[in-house]
């Protein structure tokens, strides 16, 4: 449609942009991500006004608000970490925009691909990407536990490396990252809401490892994505596919690009 206009996301927007990632994510999963943070939206105004290394891209038509892309820039990759448009504005082929936007924007010669993550069952988005010319490059399997009750007889031992900034971050934004140490090696934590710990699954093993999770909030569920369709004690709640288009060949796909 005549008229859209494609820039940079205005900050007076970033609060749209939590309920608009909903609409993309099962109403099971969102609890899982960091968009259902309560103060995700502030977290995208600061985005926007740290100029780091996500960008954020607003459509809009004679000053309405349309739709986003969030993109992440990586030194050989670039990153489509999300695209969502508003339920009245679809049609329009805002997506479209705001995708060639976005590349023409970011890209640079020394980018090897283009990358994304879609869920499996989210079948119009594949589409639209296997149009494009992306192709799934791997597969990841969400797993949700509930914390298993620790004997008050053990001893765990762990260390909080990062508790105080982390504590910040999480009042600040509802998310943020643990660095914790036990004997057997480091390990990063994420903390979504009070929801549940997101952690890498070699990290179920350890016994001062899920003390220290349970010591520290024995009501959050456990999370890990990983590569495996079934982990013991685990229940698989969804799947999502790491899409990839190399830039180092000519492609076809809608807008038929060409790496320079």
């Amino acid at each position: 449609m005549k008229g859209i206009q494609i820039k940079p996301l205005l900050v007076s927007d970033a609060d749209s942009i939590p309920a608009l990632t909903k609409t993309g994510v099962r109403r099971d999963v969102f609890p899982l991500t960091i968009y259902s943070s309560p103060n995700y939206n502030l977290f995208v105004q600061n985005t926007i006004l740290d100029n780091s290394d996500t960008k954020f891209f607003g459509a809009y038509l004679e000053g309405r608000f349309l739709g986003f892309a969030e993109w992440r820039t990586h030194k050989d990759e670039l990153f489509l970490n999300n695209i969502a448009i508003q339920e009245g504005e679809k049609g329009l082929g805002v997506g479209g925009l705001l995708y060639k936007y976005g590349l023409s924007t970011l890209k640079t010669p020394y980018m090897k691909a283009l990358a994304l993550d879609v869920f499996h069952d989210n079948k119009g988005a594949r589409s639209w990407y296997e149009k494009l010319g992306y192709k799934v490059h791997d597969i990841t399997y969400w797993h949700v536990a509930q914390q298993l009750v620790k004997s008050t007889s053990e001893n765990v031992t762990y260390q909080v490396i990062n508790r105080e900034q982390a504590d910040e971050h999480h009042q600040k934004y509802g998310f943020s990252m643990l660095t914790i140490q036990t004997k057997q090696g480091h390990y990063s934590i994420g903390r979504i809401t009070n929801y549940c710990f997101r952690m890498d699954v070699k990290g179920i093993v350890d016994q001062d490892l899920m003390g220290a999770l349970y010591e520290l909030d024995k009501n959050r569920k456990l999370l890990t994505l990983n590569k495996k369709p079934n982990v013991e004690g685990f229940k698989q709640v969804c799947t999502s596919l790491r899409m990839k288009m190399s830039l180092t060949h000519q492609r076809g796909g809608i807008y038929g690009y060409q790496n320079t």
